[in-house]
């Protein structure tokens, strides 16, 4: 967009801003090195006032993948000497390999109180494995050596005003229904909300677990209202993308916050011909209901806790899955289980504890979690399937339930936390537009 002489550009004024307010904010990036085998971590942390009592650190083996995260100690870890700075830890990290980095947050007792909110995260180790850093009450940097001037202001209130702004609203906010990807057996069209990037890319996959080097990048364009458009032609079902999002010259790359199907573990998107993912007998109607909030009577339940136990009367084979939901007339020593224990009880509508993309499991290798953890908050949780390698697969079967359900003339309603993500850090949201979900 031209301007004329002497006016500056609205948009370059706001982006140039939040350059300098994003630039004290550690947010992950693409890793360029791996952590050594063994890290020898020293930790100084300094409270103006002394007031050390109860303060301790929570320390984690940080790997791109969540679901991989190690902490170091479930009961915290506490500092184990002192100098003129303050408190100090000196600690040995074994097995890092395959880790990034390290987080870490000071905290008070079990959670009582945070030094800050964010999760931050010590990533540069020398020729012998070992990271030194410097930690003060209320900067949120990490520092890496002797820290000597003020604490910085914390940027996250300047950059909340900007986001705020009546200018920024009216400039930024897209009204449009086609963010993620838009498909067609003839073109798949992608649309982000990144405002404030100076560059973006789709970056396409051959496989789930393709080295992100190998990625194909298209270069997409900006467009309106803060959004960035590309295309591809053909019949792309099936195609395994991220973003790729530069903000202040750091270059962070994203799951698509609006996909609906994604690899395992939810770190990459697919685009799915979403009309191939219905099952058979299908429909979009509902049982019939009053309506009136009196005569519901709602049975909430956790999908896996249905079926996993053998008593459940549910075969093996579903236990635990979406798929346990379609055996209506299991029973165990002659009394009613499952889906038909819901129905003869009279319950009008089933609610599903969490069914979307949660971080806390390994698809993989499932275990409970309540789920109230979000990944992607559109794509169904794949540890509830019967293939979570296989994208369309978690759909297919969470429609089943929900149609099987219906069969049985029971409405079924999702408990959904728009509220809450399983690390803002690391969110795809925050990653392509950092700081504004989140403030």
């Amino acid at each position: 967009m031209r301007t004329q002489p002497g006016t500056r550009n609205p948009r370059i004024a706001l982006v140039g801003l939040l350059i300098t307010v994003l630039a004290a904010i550690a947010l992950p990036t693409v890793s360029s090195a791996a952590a050594p085998d063994v890290v020898k971590l020293v930790v100084h942390y300094q409270r103006p006032a002394a007031d050390y009592a109860g303060w301790n650190l929570w320390l984690w083996k940080n790997s791109s993948n969540n679901t991989l995260d190690k902490s170091i100690d479930s009961k915290g870890v506490q500092f184990n000497g002192e100098d003129s700075f303050g408190k100090v830890l000196t600690l040995d990290i074994p097995d890092m390999s395959g880790f990034d980095d390290i987080g870490i947050i000071v905290r008070l007792n079990d959670w009582a109180q945070k030094d800050g909110d964010a999760d931050r995260f010590i990533s540069v180790f020398d020729a012998n494995g070992k990271a030194e850093v410097w930690l003060r009450k209320g900067d949120l940097e990490i520092h890496y050596s002797l820290p000597t001037g003020a604490i910085k202001e914390n940027p996250a209130i300047a950059q909340a005003k900007i986001y705020d702004s009546l200018e920024f609203s009216k400039k930024y906010t897209y009204k449009g229904n086609d963010l993620g990807n838009t498909y067609s057996k003839s073109k798949t069209a992608f649309r982000v909300w990144a405002p404030t990037a100076s560059e973006v890319s789709l970056v396409t996959y051959a496989a789930a677990e393709s080295n992100a080097s190998t990625g194909v990048v298209t270069a997409m364009k900006s467009d309106i209202n803060g959004t960035w458009k590309a295309s591809l032609n053909g019949d792309k079902n099936g195609l395994i993308y991220t973003y790729r999002v530069k903000v202040d010259g750091v270059l962070r790359e994203a799951v698509d916050p609006y996909v609906r199907a994604t690899t395992v573990n939810g770190l990459r998107g697919v685009v799915v011909d979403l009309s191939k993912t219905d099952p058979k007998g299908w429909s979009s109607k509902k049982p019939a209901f009053s309506g009136k909030p009196s005569d519901a009577v709602v049975y909430e339940l956790h999908v896996r806790d249905l079926s996993i136990d053998a008593s459940s009367g549910i075969k093996a084979a579903n236990a635990g899955k979406y798929l346990a939901f379609t055996e209506t007339k299991t029973s165990s020593s002659g009394t009613s289980t499952a889906v038909a224990s819901i129905k003869e009880l009279g319950v009008t509508h089933v609610e599903l504890l969490p069914v979307f993309d949660f971080a806390s499991v390994d698809e993989k290798n499932p275990s409970f979690n309540w789920g109230y953890d979000p990944q992607n908050y559109n794509v169904p949780e794949g540890s509830y399937s019967s293939d979570p390698t296989k994208p369309t697969v978690r759909i297919t079967e969470l429609k089943t339930a929900i149609q099987a359900l219906h069969d049985q003339g029971l409405r079924v309603n999702m408990d959904v936390v728009y509220n809450h993500v399983f690390d803002v850090n690391s969110f795809s949201q925050n990653q392509i537009v950092p700081g504004y979900f989140f403030r």
